[in-house]
């Protein structure tokens, strides 16, 4: 048992902090009448956000799933 709690804390000490956007955005896109406008001003402020935004449509983009 020890064992895996070890683990665990290991495991949790190296996870990556979640950034200041993303905890601006979740909120917002849990609304149901949230602004695109405003949820696109905050991914971009965020180059981690951005860069994953757009290798996702770019993805898609090619038909690649």
């Amino acid at each position: 048992m020890e064992n895996v709690l070890q683990a665990i804390e290991t495991k949790i000490q190296t996870m990556p902090a979640i950034s200041h956007v993303t905890t601006q955005l979740l909120p917002k896109l849990s609304d149901e009448n949230f602004s695109v406008t405003e949820v696109a001003r905050l991914i971009e402020t965020d180059i981690t956000l951005s860069t994953r935004c757009l290798h996702l449509v770019n993805t898609s983009y090619f038909g690649l799933r």
